[in-house]
């Protein structure tokens, strides 16, 4: 992930991912995926959540189902 851009739809669905199942701080968190500075996951999670079509939205639920279908990560 350190290669795409700061705001890529995929890190951005990621960080809300991370942000709403995990207890991890938001400054590993941005670290770990390379978005800069860690305000940007608050920005980041709220953008996700709200996303109604396109990328967003299906990574969101991709990564949810995901999730979901393993035990060990609910």
């Amino acid at each position: 992930m350190g290669r795409m851009p700061k705001g890529a739809p995929e890190k951005q669905a990621m960080a809300c991912l991370l942000r709403t199942r995990t207890a991890v701080s938001r400054r590993w968190e941005a670290e770990r995926l390379a978005m800069g500075d860690e305000s940007r996951l608050a920005q980041a999670v709220a953008t996700v959540k709200a996303a109604l079509a396109g990328k967003l939205r299906e990574f969101r639920e991709r990564l949810g189902a995901a999730c979901d279908a393993e035990p060990s990560l609910k």
